[in-house]
């Protein structure tokens, strides 16, 4: 018996957006830009993680609080 696949739809977080192609590109340029006069005055790239720990981010149950996605950890 053939079971029926799910449809699943998708929809962004509220605070997240996608950027088509067109977009995007304008986007990479912008910061191609700010990127190059950033190091003309001696700024240094980093790279930090996209996600940090609950213990980090949340304070004391204010607003900014509210503003934060949990996720929970599969091991």
């Amino acid at each position: 018996m053939k079971q029926k696949k799910k449809i699943i739809s998708s929809k962004c977080l509220k605070g997240f957006q996608d950027f088509l192609p067109k977009h995007q590109a304008l986007r990479s340029q912008v910061g191609q830009i700010a990127n190059q006069q950033a190091e003309l005055y001696g700024f240094q790239e980093i790279a930090t993680p996209i996600i940090e720990s609950q213990e980090t981010l949340l304070g004391e149950g204010g607003e900014t609080d509210k503003q934060v996605y949990c996720f929970q950890s599969a091991g």
